[in-house]
């Protein structure tokens, strides 16, 4: 997605403006979009998930260690809001995990329109208390397994030449919790702040549009999307 300066120098032309719906539901409707959500067992997973579903889109359930909540879930999606829903149990902190997850909702559904990238982990303990692998375990969940997510989506969403990638994060990235309790799992997701140039407090959101074939132009913005 980077450019060269004679890329940046050619003129190009101004992206065209998104056809809105007039109807403030129909701007919100997001029926039969095809919607990935990490973490989906429980906390703003779950909440995001049951958004989705109520605004009419399809759920792929990732979770890790709960598959009788993302179960539960699931069932209730399908039954309140006439969705289909299905679970997936992935570590996100595993690269070739989150690519063959990735494929299967693609090859489940045939398309995938947003991903959000939330699983996270947290384990109470200041550093000097906390072994090797413990700190790897967090890094791998709330660091990289961002950016395996995009990484593997951002391919889907290239071929498709759409689609949206939602990341979130914490408070906890910008500012010092007293007592502090989770310093290295606060200082891994603050990463995100410069994984994801929009930012906001809470969340932060990398809407993104690939052109053409090849190397996409990436285009950023907060609030808005391209489709």
């Amino acid at each position: 997605m980077s450019m060269t300066i004679e890329e940046c120098a050619a003129p190009r032309a101004a992206l065209p403006v998104p056809d809105t719906p007039s109807s403030v539901y129909a701007q919100l409707s997001l029926k039969d979009r095809i919607c990935l959500v990490t973490g989906a067992s429980g906390g703003l997973g779950k909440a995001a998930a049951e958004a989705f579903a109520e605004a009419g889109a399809h759920l792929v359930l990732w979770y890790n260690a709960s598959p009788t909540s993302a179960e539960s879930l699931a069932a209730d999606l399908r039954s309140t809001h006439a969705v289909r829903a299905l679970t997936a149990q992935v570590d996100v902190s595993d690269p070739l995990a989150v690519q063959r997850g990735i494929s299967a909702a693609v090859e489940a559904f045939g398309r995938l329109d947003v991903v959000v990238a939330n699983a996270g982990m947290a384990i109470s303990k200041p550093l000097l208390e906390m072994d090797v692998e413990e700190v790897r375990r967090l890094n791998g969940v709330n660091a990289e397994g961002v950016v395996w997510c995009a990484k593997y989506a951002g391919e889907v969403f290239q071929r498709q030449g759409k689609g949206n990638l939602i990341i979130t994060g914490s408070i906890s990235a910008h500012v010092v919790n007293v007592p502090v309790d989770q310093p290295v799992g606060h200082t891994a997701i603050s990463t995100l702040i410069l994984f994801s140039p929009p930012r906001s407090l809470s969340f932060f959101h990398l809407i993104f549009r690939m052109e053409g074939e090849g190397r996409g132009r990436g285009r950023f913005c907060k609030g808005q999307k391209w489709e």
